[in-house]
């Protein structure tokens, strides 16, 4: 049974399945951004804080030694 007219839109409104598989579609790409955004962000600290230690212990090596 096709719940959709020539031009795409649904008749059936919320029920459609055509339209329940686009939602959910759309939900899993937007998890699957946000996931990526998540790891990028956390990526991005980890390389943050091993620059920072980086610079510290560099530049306590700098000052000690003669």
């Amino acid at each position: 049974m096709n719940c959709c007219d020539s031009f795409g839109n649904c008749t059936q409104g919320r029920d459609c399945p055509v339209r329940n598989e686009r939602i959910a579609q759309a939900m899993k790409d937007r998890d699957l951004f946000w996931d990526v955004m998540e790891g990028l962000l956390t990526l991005g600290a980890i390389v943050g804080i091993i620059v920072s230690l980086c610079f510290m212990f560099g530049y306590i090596w700098y000052r000690v030694t003669p």
